[in-house]
């Protein structure tokens, strides 16, 4: 299951981010990795998914979400802001199924937020996607950097999400995007930022966009679907 991406604007990625796999991709003795397709996984190009165990109406869901995509990309008689609108409800429908998705580890029982409103310990009571897309709570070898921690709204739905750092081993920092969805933090989408942790001046989520500052420079980054883009 993809969690970031590198398109640099909206258009250019929305097929993208349903139906093809990022540059680079490579499969690792048919394990999933973080390359792949959402829809490679949901529809049976990888082969440890069994597509005839998926839910029907997560499938129909990612099939709306394909076909709005799809309208919204060629068709030139919808305005912008028609346009938007469907972006806006796919992308919805791909996060939604993607937390249908999600397998917990053994033994993990899932916390939910304290309030409509989430807040650093609601952060470090959710699961966060290891190297390989698998949802893992935190621990030695996964760690929250929360003093770096925004919360906002990522998605238009009303509710505050949050953009994170986690820190893999010593020497893997990554930006964890976590959408407040079904009264849990989900980590939708994670974009790496190298092996040291870059000096960060500034962070906030602001009309939908998270805003890293490092140094003299700042980069925006919108979510679409389950991927978290750069703009």
């Amino acid at each position: 299951m993809p969690r970031y991406g590198t398109g640099s604007s909206r258009d250019p990625g929305l097929l993208l981010l349903l139906s093809d796999p990022d540059p680079g991709f490579r499969r690792d003795e048919g394990k999933t990795r973080r390359g792949e397709s959402f829809l490679d996984i949901v529809f049976g190009y990888n082969a440890d998914y069994n597509k005839a165990t998926m839910h029907s109406s997560i499938i129909a869901l990612l099939q709306l979400a394909t076909s709005l995509l799809m309208a919204a990309k060629t068709s030139t008689a919808l305005p912008m802001t028609s346009r938007e609108v469907i972006v806006q409800i796919a992308s919805r429908a791909v996060q939604l199924s993607a937390q249908a998705l999600v397998v917990p580890p053994p033994g993990f029982a899932q916390v939910s937020n304290d309030g409509i409103w989430p807040n650093a310990k609601d952060l470090r009571q959710s699961l966060y996607l290891d190297s390989r897309s698998r949802s893992v709570p935190l621990g030695v070898n996964l760690q929250l950097l929360d003093s770096y921690t925004s919360f906002g709204d990522l998605n238009g739905d009303g509710f505050d999400d949050a953009v994170t750092v986690v820190a893999r081993g010593a020497a893997d920092y990554e930006l964890a995007a976590m959408l407040n969805q079904g009264g849990v933090m989900f980590n939708i989408a994670d974009v790496p930022l190298g092996s040291s942790l870059p000096q960060i001046a500034s962070h906030e989520i602001q009309n939908g966009k998270f805003i890293l500052g490092t140094g003299s420079s700042s980069a925006s980054y919108e979510l679409l679907g389950d991927r978290l883009f750069r703009e």
